[in-house]
């Protein structure tokens, strides 16, 4: 049971509907659900063994007697004065959060994120997610869009709503970043997120221009023209490390010459291996270029040139060190 509020809607796909503004769910009506809820931790003194004691003694009236007739709570063992008190003062302490944190259970939320749902929004729990569940996605670490989008359709937000296609846009452009990429072709973006939300291309269009208004996209264009939309922190921060480099590149290269030549036949001789032709031409630019950077997966070799430019690898001429990716961690390293 609960109450809602709200305007009816006509959807595309389903007809009439009824869209929620502000849903509150009744308090768990089982005993099963009652124990769950005096087990989560939220009622100091209350433990799974208590709450079990509890249940077991009142059974789906053990809400009421906690609030209304605490007294009888002295009936159940393991229950005195002391902490008979702990338990009622508890109870009057988290009315709100109960109500937040019932709420949540009732939308498929476990206890661990409906804390740190209502650690971020406080007594405004239930009216944000409500309005729009999406947004747990984006301001709570360890929510990501799926989880938000079960709680959605619990909610009843319709599967081709705004919500829906705004927030699973961003998340198809996270999704890219996970692979190292910053950015996707505007026409990139709308086909693949047509395809993995199921929503038509008109309503895909709209959310990309919500997304730029809003200044939560950036778009530009790649030196072949081509549109690229960005998740606007990535955006930031391509372009500040693009200004960094060149900051970075301009002014006297710290090294003396060296001949680059014999400075590698010497060292491949103290570490006992020759290196590729590749890593030679890294090791001849790191020594001529004040900043340039290698890439490749694990095992590539991406190590072995920085070997050689540690101080005194190439004679102490070298003098300095080369600046490349942790194989494990992925740290730029020096």
């Amino acid at each position: 049971m609960g109450r809602c509020q709200g305007r009816w809607v006509i959807d595309r796909e389903y007809g009439r509907q009824f869209r929620a503004i502000m849903l509150r769910t009744a308090p768990p009506n089982t005993a099963e659900g009652m124990k769950k809820y005096l087990a989560s931790g939220l009622i100091k003194g209350i433990g799974p063994a208590m709450a079990g004691r509890l249940v077991d003694a009142f059974d789906v009236q053990v809400f009421e007697v906690i609030e209304q007739t605490p007294a009888r709570l002295l009936e159940v063992d393991g229950i005195g004065k002391g902490r008979q008190g702990k338990i009622v003062s508890a109870w009057n302490d988290q009315k709100a959060v109960r109500e937040i944190m019932v709420f949540l259970h009732g939308h498929g939320v476990s206890t661990s994120r409906a804390f740190r749902i209502f650690k971020t929004y406080g007594e405004q729990s239930i009216e944000k997610v409500t309005e729009d569940p999406y947004r747990l996605a984006r301001d709570i670490w360890g929510i990501g869009f799926k989880t938000a989008d079960l709680i959605a359709e619990k909610l009843g937000i319709g599967k081709q709503s705004d919500l829906r296609a705004r927030a699973g846009v961003e998340f198809v452009l996270y999704e890219l970043t996970e692979n190292g990429h910053c950015a996707l072709s505007r026409e990139g973006l709308s086909k693949n997120s047509q395809a993995m939300l199921e929503i038509p291309p008109e309503i895909i269009e709209s959310a990309i221009e919500y997304g730029l208004t809003e200044k939560r996209l950036v778009q530009g264009k790649n030196d072949k023209g081509e549109t690229l939309v960005y998740l606007a922190p990535y955006e930031a921060a391509e372009r500040k490390l693009a200004e960094n480099l060149v900051a970075l590149s301009k002014g006297d290269h710290p090294c003396p010459d060296v001949d680059v030549i014999k400075a590698i036949a010497w060292v491949e001789k103290r570490i006992g291996f020759s290196l590729a032709p590749a890593q030679k031409e890294a090791i001849d630019l790191a020594v001529k270029s004040k900043v340039h950077g290698h890439h490749g997966g694990t095992g590539r070799g991406k190590n072995d040139p920085g070997e050689c430019n540690r101080p005194g690898a190439c004679g102490q001429e070298a003098g300095r060190g080369f600046v490349r990716p942790d194989r494990q961690s992925g740290q730029a390293n020096v």
